[in-house]
C-alpha cells in the first residue's frame, strides 16, 4: 500500500478533503481560483489552500506522492497539458486521482436539455478519460472501468492510440436513448423514489403508507 507523504487537491473548493487528510496526520496542501472557497478553507478549517490558478504555481519536479483533481478537468481548456503539468510534480512511484462526471451515463438519465453544463468545456465516460491521461503520460491503475479512475505514471500513448470510433458511436447511441420515452419514465420514477425517501423525514410522515396517502392526496384526489 502506498504510504503517502505530500498531497496536493487540485481544484481544492472549500478545503473539505484537505481537513480530512489533516486529520489522517497527512501532509497536504490544496490550490482553489475561487476567492471565497480558499479563504473559508484558510480561516474556517485551518488548512493549507493558494487562491491561484494552476498556472500561477509551481512546484519541484517529485514534491508529490498523490495528486487529487475532483471534478476540475471538465472546466480545462488543455486537459492533456494540464495533466502533464501535474505529471511533473508526481514522484515516479505516485498516484494521480481523477474524477469527472460521465457523460455516457448522464446521457441516459439526464433530460436533454440538462445534459451539458455550461462550465463544462470537455465531457468525458470512460474511455476518453484514459485516453486524455494517456496522451499525458499517466496509465490506469485503477480496476474499475469509470470517470473515477487512479493513474499511475507510464509512457504517453501515440495519437493513433486514443482513436476509438466504437467508443464515438457509443456516445451517440448514449444520446439517442436518452430521449427515448422510456428514459423519460426512469427519469420520472427516480425523482419520484428520491422524493418518497425526503417525505420519510417529513413530520408526520412515519411510513410508505403515509408516503402513498401524501402522494394520492397531493396529485390524485
Amino acid at each position: 500500500m502506498l504510504q503517502t507523504r505530500n498531497i496536493l487537491d487540485v481544484g481544492a473548493g472549500s478545503g473539505e478533503f484537505l481537513h480530512f487528510c489533516d486529520q489522517l496526520n497527512l501532509r497536504a496542501e490544496g490550490i482553489e481560483p475561487n476567492a471565497a472557497y480558499s479563504v473559508f478553507a484558510r480561516n474556517r478549517l485551518g488548512v493549507k489552500v493558494r487562491t491561484a490558478m494552476l498556472d500561477d504555481v509551481t512546484f519541484p519536479r517529485g514534491t508529490f506522492d498523490c495528486i487529487r483533481l475532483h471534478h476540475v478537468l471538465e472546466h480545462v481548456r488543455d486537459p492533456v497539458g494540464f495533466l502533464a503539468r501535474l505529471r511533473e510534480w508526481l514522484t515516479d512511484t505516485g498516484v494521480l486521482y481523477v474524477a469527472v462526471p460521465d457523460i455516457d451515463q448522464d446521457a441516459r438519465r439526464k433530460a436533454p436539455e440538462h445534459l451539458f453544463h455550461y462550465g463544462h468545456i470537455y465531457n468525458f465516460n470512460p474511455w476518453t478519460l484514459e485516453a486524455c491521461a494517456g496522451r499525458a503520460g499517466f496509465a490506469r491503475s485503477s480496476p474499475s472501468y469509470s470517470t473515477s479512475l487512479l493513474f499511475e505514471k507510464a509512457e504517453p500513448w501515440r495519437p493513433a492510440e486514443v482513436d476509438h470510433i466504437e467508443n464515438a458511436l457509443q456516445i451517440k447511441r448514449s444520446l439517442g436513448a436518452g430521449r427515448s420515452k422510456s428514459a423519460a419514465l426512469w427519469r420520472l420514477t427516480g425523482r419520484l423514489r428520491y422524493r418518497s425517501r425526503e417525505l420519510l423525514l417529513t413530520p408526520g410522515i412515519r411510513s410508505w403508507d403515509d408516503v402513498g396517502r401524501y402522494f394520492v392526496d397531493r396529485y390524485l384526489a
